[in-house]
This record gives C-alpha cells, structure tokens and sequence, in this order.
C-alpha cells in the first residue's frame, strides 16, 4: 500500500468538501456513508473501513462532491495496491 497516495486522496476529498463550504457531518447527512468511514477516507485510513465496499464508499464521496468517482476511486485503488477494493488481510 502506498500511504501518501492514500493520504493524497483523502486530502483531495477533503479540500472539496471545505472549498464547497460543508462539515463532515453534512456529508455523512447526504450519502449512506457513515461518519467514521468518511473521516477515515479523509484521513488516509483504509484499516478503517469495511473491506467489501470501501471503494463504493470512494466512488459515493467523490460523486457527492462534484468529483469523477471513477477517477477518485481508481486512483484510490492503485495506492492501495489491491483490486476490486478488497483491502489485503492484515496476517
């Protein structure tokens, strides 16, 4: 996994959501995305997330955003390093 890149795409989502004026609360408010999942896309945290969908949960973020969740989400994929969004097991 490749931190920064992880990190530089939280970054990004949080930038446009502070450029577009709204609290993590309001996002969370608007999409079926848990707060703490949210904060640990914004933080560079994927540990935090559910393994299944947390590439669903990109793709929602960016989309409520106004950004191309199919760019935000591959890019999100390549920094982890592991398809289809399954996070690798910790072992």
């Amino acid at each position: 996994m490749d931190t920064a890149a992880v990190r530089s795409v939280g970054q990004e989502l949080e930038c446009m959501r502070n450029a577009l004026g709204m609290k993590l609360s309001d996002v969370a408010a608007g999409l079926p995305v848990a707060f703490r999942h949210l904060r640990a896309l914004e933080q560079g945290e994927p540990a935090d997330l559910p393994r299944a969908d947390c590439l669903s949960k990109v793709r929602a973020y960016a989309h409520f955003l106004g950004l191309d969740p199919e760019a935000v989400a591959d890019r999100y994929e390549q920094a982890l390093g592991s398809p289809s969004g399954v996070l690798p097991d910790a072992n």
